[in-house]
């Protein structure tokens, strides 16, 4: 098992008969918490700031080129606010040739993970061992502070058959930390079989995507009575989640707390995450955050919501600078009544700047908006909204696993559809600007197959028709 010694290594090998909690000490900036001086993490960010540029104009091909391009010196950027005179880094710079990000040599890099591919052509990033072990820890530490501890089984349902999209491992180095037992069991079993495990293990902390919970939950409960599984928090992470269905699940399970977490493969898995008192998620403390408008890109005001822009300020093998998420959110004002984790918070996900769209005569509509509605549908397993144009009007094809009768879970689904977005049941019945709603109800088990990472709920081919 690994451990961290007193220095924060975290090189040191325990002994199998190791019983003692492991020392993660965490990030000094972490563990001070509320005595964190006014100004101290601005200040640090500020000297990180420098140098994370410095390091990248010497460093990195892509950013040497760049700068020149740009007309600008690392010398002109001091301050936060200065990072504004440096245009963006986007995913397709990334994606068309991730090499000319790398800042060391090869034979440094000991980690190359890639991103699911959900939102178009997968991108690299790349790693060091010692900023893999620095991430780890850093998720370790939150994970305690948010109520992990020796003695707890966990059980990790992210997809382990993809073995560049790195989760399910990352999420196996952090709890080895915690002193936990561990069970990965993927996301290919059937739901029968990983209750069965969480039976027989007695797993009480679950870790998996919001649509995998979803399925899990559903159909789950023709199996065994979730709430006496004795599952007592659930971690979600690489998809959005809704407080409605937060309520949903934790009834459904007796009470489990759910927690949501943030990540992306560019910034190392680790963005933010949520603490025991779930009033927001905290940031990773070695990370610039700007809020931009999604179209403009000018920088919001604070309270915003927009586009997030992150700077790593702690990166060797690939230095990013103002790297657009594409991920919508907002910073939180004021401090978290946890007084444990002084970082900065954002609310939770809303969705992606790509994935808006409007329908019909102009409505702009979020997936995420999809998902309470048909997330509260009995019967529905999972689901995959296409849509299409044909002439003038939109189609709207939703595509359903779903354990229930198929006529009966389509009557539901309209109804509730035409409830909660009444101009839809406007266009598809007055104005004729969207046609009338139609299903395809797909074999248990086959979104799974498409993707076996994560599913893209939400896809639009108008542009295609």
């Amino acid at each position: 098992m690994l451990a961290v010694d007193s220095s924060g290594r975290t090189d040191k090998v325990m002994s199998a008969n190791y019983q003692d909690r492991p020392s993660v000490r965490g990030p000094a900036w972490l563990r001070y918490g509320s005595r964190v001086r006014a100004g101290w993490t601005l200040f640090n960010h500020e000297r990180l700031l420098r140098q994370a540029v410095m390091y990248a104009w010497r460093h990195s091909p892509f950013y040497r080129d760049r700068f020149k391009e740009w007309g600008v010196s690392p010398e002109d950027i001091r301050t936060i606010k200065d990072l504004a005179r440096l245009p963006f880094t986007t995913a397709s710079d990334l994606a068309r040739d991730p090499r000319q990000f790398l800042a060391v040599p090869q034979a440094a890099v000991q980690y190359i993970w890639e991103t699911g591919g959900s939102t178009g052509r997968p991108k690299r990033a790349f790693f060091t061992r010692w900023e893999v072990r620095r991430l780890v820890l850093t998720a370790a530490y939150a994970m305690i502070l948010r109520g992990v501890k020796p003695g707890d089984t966990a059980q990790i349902c992210f997809a382990y058959g993809r073995p560049s999209w790195p989760i399910g491992s990352f999420l196996q180095s952090a709890l080895e930390m915690c002193g936990v037992l561990i069970i990965p069991s993927g996301n290919d079993l059937s739901v029968e079989a990983q209750l069965h495990t969480i039976q027989e293990m007695g797993t009480n902390l679950l870790f998996c995507t919001p649509s995998y919970l979803h399925r899990l939950t559903e159909e789950g409960q023709h199996y065994a009575d979730l709430a006496a599984l004795g599952v007592r928090m659930i971690t979600v992470g690489a998809e959005p989640l809704s407080e409605f269905f937060r309520n949903q699940v934790e009834e459904a399970w007796g009470g489990a707390a759910v927690f949501d977490s943030y990540g992306m493969i560019e910034m190392g898995n680790l963005i933010a995450g949520e603490c025991h008192r779930r009033q927001g998620l905290h940031l990773s403390p070695d990370l610039i955050v700007e809020v931009i408008d999604p179209v403009s890109g000018e920088l919001l005001p604070p309270n915003s919501r927009g586009e997030l822009v992150y700077t790593p300020l702690l990166r060797k093998a690939m230095p990013l600078l103002r790297y657009r998420s594409g991920d919508l959110s907002r910073l939180l004002s004021g401090k978290c009544s946890c007084r444990l984790m002084p970082t900065p918070r954002i609310d939770r996900i809303l969705g992606r700047a790509d994935d808006m769209t409007f329908l019909g005569t102009g409505e702009n509509i979020y997936p995420t908006q999809f998902d309470e509605i048909l997330f509260a549908v009995p019967g529905i397993l999972a689901y995959q909204l296409v849509l299409t144009k044909n002439g003038f009007r939109d189609h709207l094809l939703f595509r359903l696993e779903a354990n229930a009768p198929p006529a009966e879970v389509q009557a539901r689904v309209v109804a509730a559809v035409y409830a909660k977005l009444a101009f839809i049941r406007h266009d598809v019945e007055n104005s004729g600007v969207i046609e009338p709603l139609e299903f395809q109800f797909v074999p248990q088990g086959t979104f799974s197959k498409e993707n076996i990472v994560k599913l893209k709920r939400f896809v639009d081919r108008r542009k295609e028709s």
